[in-house]
C-alpha cells in the first residue's frame, strides 16, 4: 500500500484538517456543538472551495441557517410580535 492516502474521516482536509482551525475543534470551542443546524451551517461555510460543488456548499449552508432561523423564531417570537 505505497502512496499517501487522504484522511476522509477523522481529519479530512475539506473540514480544516488537523489544525487549530478545524471545524469540530473551533465549534467545541465556540460552544455550539449542541445545535444541529448551526453546526452545520458553519460546516458547509467552513468547506466551501474545498470540494467540487461550491454552489452547493453555500445552498446547503443556507438551508441550514433558515432552519435554524425558523427554530429561532419559533422559539423566541420578537417582542411587540402581534402573531405570537
Amino acid at each position: 500500500m505505497g502512496g499517501s492516502v487522504p484522511e476522509m474521516v477523522h481529519h479530512p482536509l475539506h473540514y480544516g484538517g488537523d489544525t487549530t482551525y478545524e471545524h469540530v475543534k473551533v465549534m467545541k470551542a465556540w460552544g455550539m456543538t449542541n445545535n444541529a443546524f448551526l453546526y452545520n451551517c458553519t460546516k458547509y461555510l467552513c468547506r466551501f472551495g474545498k470540494k467540487d460543488n461550491r454552489l452547493e456548499d453555500l445552498e446547503k449552508a443556507k438551508w441550514y441557517l433558515e432552519q435554524a432561523i425558523l427554530e429561532e423564531s419559533e422559539a423566541n417570537p420578537p417582542i411587540g410580535d402581534p402573531n405570537a
